[in-house]
């Protein structure tokens, strides 16, 4: 067996190696930042389905960051209604939650937030999803979940996802909007 001083001094040596390889530039990669922000807010829930995107229209221009992810804040924008019969709104973080937003969002006045047809009330579990022409809705989930109010405190949980159209982060669709106490 070698000298354990010496064994100590590779194993330091190869730890400081592996631990400064990525080192040089100085700045961190979009993709490192975006596996750790992910991971952060990454939630076990039932409401979670195993087709992150289904029931959303135009889904191919939306890159999944987390397919189960939770958001806190306050609405800061009236829900509206989409052409494509989603519904959509703006929440501003809560504290623990500003790493979900990009300064995009933050013009914005927060993280973008849609609930899809499928997922809204009176849409009847396993009807299938009619809005104008818009093609491939899916079928109903039966959650009804209603749109929040303006100043709501709410709780979301979807997949977060980047739109590559709008280049802002989102929840979308929402799986869950639930009202908290003030």
């Amino acid at each position: 067996m070698g000298n354990p001083r010496s064994v100590v001094g590779f194993g330091l040596a190869l730890f400081l190696a592996t631990a400064l390889a990525g080192c040089g530039s100085g700045q961190a990669s979009s993709s490192t930042i975006t596996t750790v922000e992910a991971k952060a807010h990454r939630v076990t829930s039932h409401v979670c389905e195993r087709n992150a995107l289904d029931g959303v229209h135009g889904s191919d221009r939306l890159k999944v960051l987390s397919p189960c992810a939770a958001f806190q804040g306050t609405v800061t924008q009236k829900p509206v209604k989409n052409p494509d019969g989603d519904v959509s709104f703006e929440a501003r973080p809560d504290h623990g939650y500003a790493s979900m937003l990009n300064a995009h969002n933050r013009s914005e006045g927060g993280l973008h937030i849609e609930i899809v047809p499928r997922d809204q009330p009176g849409c009847k579990r396993g009807q299938t999803v009619r809005v104008g022409d818009v093609p491939d809705l899916g079928t109903c989930s039966g959650r009804h979940i209603a749109a929040p109010a303006l100043g709501a405190h709410v709780r979301v949980i979807g997949p977060w996802v980047l739109d590559l159209h709008n280049n802002w982060y989102e929840i979308h669709p929402a799986w869950s909007v639930k009202q908290l106490g003030q």
